[in-house]
């Protein structure tokens, strides 16, 4: 790959503000922005975090549906639970957006994408999601940004916890789990079985290569989940992370109809401080992602990948108000498949540094990284990003910088499709926006451009034989709002995304990306009583196109849940879901509508405190 010219223009600096009332007043720690620990308020980035008495609350069935509430993000499923999703942030492609689980990347080396259906959102303790690139301090695929999964830590005594789920659709769910330790040992081990009959996920007329199936598509998922730790004296910590989900997926398809499918993650760090001035961080991380598909119960294909990786940070104070960031990054992608590819793995190596400070009312933050790829050559990225704190409560921001995404080795290697010369996508972003508080209520508004070049796209012959290239550019640019205020019992938050993701080049120039909804707005309404909560969710999004030509167009469409919960005691609860109320009938892709009207009923066991 050439060398991408330093030009300071990406990752973002906007609202530090969280997207539900609670994150924003216990102004919780998150690292994921600038890869050290500080308060979201701090945050010279576009930070939502979602705690797990957030998840809890809400009541999501998946971690799909929960993120694709979030300001920024627009979600794509084929047919609901289970089946094949992807997220778009902040307009870009499903594959710009990077995904760590407890530090980890996860995500198929084939295709590009993470298997959130097999990621179990009962296991999550915190979620951490910075809009904007980021590829100046994770790499390549953070052009849209980077959510981060923290799974269950554990702590304050031994805590058994249960949790019992039956919906529509012949939905049920078991987890369990137990968790303990104290202030110098912790763990948490959790347990996870779902399944759903599903309803009928396509609805195309039949065609060859799609025939029809008028039939149920069901779901079955497991996972465990284990996290240790140990502190090492006064000055060290050592802890250890695993996380494995199974599920199979009945779909409609001419050429294959079921998966199985794995995800696996898992990571061992340490962590020291030799010096009250240094802070130094090694990790290694695994993740596996396999595939087996099906036709009719007949195996058909495997596509099994593995990446490993390995980061040494090292965290240096240089005064009371300034800190600097240096690390190593290391990563290794191997393929394993009965579909011959002429390269099967690939090393990339990464070296970062940062530099964050105040000045008085003024916040800077600046970084650069360097990757080396033994199949595209090196990269350089960088960001420079500016706050300025107008008075206790609103903030002025701004940011610039660069980014791209390596090709997947579908795009580079997959037998009649992959191009072995395709070129990195590469990004140049700018950001502005204005955030502040008063009076229990906190607003941001953030407006972004970013231009992406050499975007890999499918191109297509008179024959109808497509290729991966390089051929396109896209101009994302869009304005973010969100609002939030807890007065008493009551909490409400508002998010506003309104965005045009639009192609500059190529044979479908000034197009808008496909799948991506012109707007969204999502609304959260909660009461919390001493023994009970009722709240409610109101959520829409504009018309999307499904293809590139913009042939095909997907309507606007909104729903309502409505939720409860009640207290039984100290240690149970139960609560009652009712999903889309009014049973709209819509698809967010092309022939796969999703569900109707749905309920989930759970009952929870959790000692007091838990």
């Amino acid at each position: 790959m050439k060398r991408s010219p330093l030009i300071l223009a990406a990752p973002l600096l906007a609202s530090p503000l969280a997207l539900h009332a609670e994150t924003l007043y216990l102004d919780p720690i998150q690292v994921t922005a600038s890869r050290v620990a500080q308060t979201a308020d701090a945050a010279l980035a576009s930070v939502t975090v979602i705690e797990r008495d957030t998840i809890d609350r809400l009541q999501a069935h998946d971690l799909a549906e929960l993120l694709s509430r979030s300001v920024g993000l627009t979600l794509s499923s084929n047919g609901g639970p289970g089946k094949e999703s992807s997220l778009f942030l902040r307009g870009s492609e499903a594959d710009h957006l990077l995904l760590l689980v407890d530090g980890v990347r996860v995500g198929s080396v084939t295709s590009g994408k993470p298997a959130l259906a097999s990621l179990p959102l009962d296991q999550i303790e915190r979620i951490e999601i910075v809009r904007g690139p980021r590829s100046s301090l994770y790499g390549s695929e953070a052009i849209g940004g980077v959510v981060q999964l923290f799974t269950r830590r554990g702590g304050d005594g031994l805590r058994p916890t249960l949790s019992l789920s039956a919906g529509s659709e012949a939905s049920r769910r078991l987890t369990a789990g137990l968790s303990g330790g104290d202030a110098q040992t912790w763990y948490s081990l959790a347990a996870q079985s779902e399944q759903t009959d599903g309803h009928d996920v396509y609805t195309a007329p039949a065609t060859a290569w799609s025939p029809d199936e008028p039939d149920a598509d069901g779901y079955r998922g497991r996972s465990l989940s284990l996290r240790v730790g140990q502190r090492l004296g006064k000055h060290g910590e050592l802890e250890l992370s695993w996380l494995r989900g199974d599920a199979k997926s009945e779909f409609d398809g001419g050429y294959v109809n079921e998966s199985e499918g794995l995800e696996e993650v898992g990571g061992v760090r340490l962590t020291l401080d030799p010096d009250p001035l240094w802070r130094t961080t090694l990790q290694l991380g695994l993740n596996r992602d396999e595939v087996d598909s099906y036709k009719d119960g007949v195996y058909m294909s495997r596509f099994n990948t593995r990446r490993t990786s390995a980061t040494w940070q090292n965290e240096f104070t240089l005064g009371e108000s300034h800190l600097l960031l240096v690390g190593l990054d290391e990563l290794r992608d191997t393929v394993d498949s009965d579909t011959a590819y002429s390269v099967t793995h690939r090393r990339t190596h990464g070296a970062f540094a940062q530099l964050q400070g105040e000045y008085g009312a003024t916040s800077l933050q600046m970084s650069l990284r360097e990757d080396d790829n033994d199949q595209f050559g090196s990269a350089t990225t960088g960001s420079l990003a500016w706050g300025y704190r107008l008075h206790e409560g609103l903030r002025l921001s701004a940011s610039a910088g660069t980014a791209y995404k390596a090709p997947s080795f579908n795009e580079l290697y997959y037998p009649g499709y992959g191009t072995s010369t395709l070129q990195p996508e590469e990004a140049q972003s700018l950001e502005f926006g204005v955030d502040g508080s008063a009076r229990g209520m906190s607003w941001s508004l953030h407006a972004y451009r970013s231009e992406v070049s050499h975007l890999i796209t499918t191109v297509c012959d008179a024959s109808w034989v497509c290729r991966a290239q390089n051929v396109e550019r896209a101009r994302l640019s869009g304005i973010e709002y969100q609002l939030s205020r807890l007065t008493g019992p009551w909490r409400y938050g508002l998010g506003l995304t309104l965005q045009d993701p639009r192609s500059r080049g190529g044979a479908n120039a000034d197009k808008r990306l496909p799948r991506r909804a012109q707007g969204s707005l999502t609304f959260d309404l909660d009461y919390q009583h001493e023994t009970w909560d009722l709240g409610a969710t109101l959520a829409g999004e504009g018309r999307r196109y499904d293809n590139a030509d913009n042939s095909v167009e997907l309507p606007a469409y909104a729903t309502l849940d409505l939720r409860a919960q009640q207290r039984l005691g100290q240690d149970w609860r139960i609560g009652l879901k009712l999903a889309n109320v009014t049973d709209k009938a819509y698809a967010t892709a092309a022939w796969y509508p999703q569900p109707g009207r749905q309920w989930l009923l759970t009952l929870d066991y959790r000692p007091h405190g838990g």
